[in-house]
């Protein structure tokens, strides 16, 4: 929308198959407080474009916390436990699982 904030326009640069260069200019890029990705309540760790909960999100913060140190395209949903810092550890694991078998607790509200 005209007057929105977060849209710009910006010069991109792309770069041809043959290395060649060419300017674009963009007419819009919408950019968003990175606290927007989460959506209802925390949990879509792996970000299924459905918001499903399940099995891969509890993968996707093990790999995260403990295998490869994978970052999270969204933290917000990672905090499970809704810590007011948004600090994902082993709380957060602790809540998914928490929240998939045990007690099926629902996650936080994104915060």
């Amino acid at each position: 929308e005209p007057g929105d904030p977060d849209i710009g326009s910006y010069s991109v640069r792309f770069f041809a198959s043959d290395g060649s260069l060419a300017d674009s200019e963009v007419v819009a890029i919408i950019v968003r407080d990175s606290a927007s990705c989460c959506v209802g309540t925390a949990g879509n760790v792996n970000g299924d474009p459905a918001d499903v909960m399940d099995i891969a999100d509890l993968t996707a913060l093990i790999d995260h916390l403990f295998i490869n140190f994978t970052a999270i395209a969204c933290p917000e949903e990672a905090n499970v436990n809704g810590d007011p810092a948004g600090i994902v550890d082993i709380a957060d694991l602790t809540a998914l699982i928490d929240a998939l078998f045990i007690n099926f607790t629902t996650p936080a509200p994104c915060l």
